[in-house]
């Protein structure tokens, strides 16, 4: 559903969704609560984290802030 989300806003190129699976998805705000009572609306930001171990950050009009991968290749584990 959020990946219908994603394309009608213009998000995912086609060479984006090729294998791309989203299998985790959180919503939240970044920086904690103003103390202050008069404040400017808190945006929140969308994170998704997909079957080939990439994150990506999307801010409140789904606009891709950032984007990293959390692969860990099993190659740099020593065997003792």
């Amino acid at each position: 559903m959020m990946l219908v989300i994603f394309l009608s806003q213009g998000f995912l190129t086609s060479q984006c969704i090729a294998g791309m699976h989203i299998v985790a998805l959180a919503a939240g705000y970044i920086d904690a609560p103003p103390a202050e009572l008069v404040i400017a609306p808190r945006k929140q930001v969308l994170v998704a984290v997909t079957s080939n171990w990439q994150v990506l950050c999307l801010d409140h009009n789904l606009k891709l802030q950032w984007e990293t991968s959390i692969l860990v290749c099993s190659n740099t584990f020593t065997k003792r």
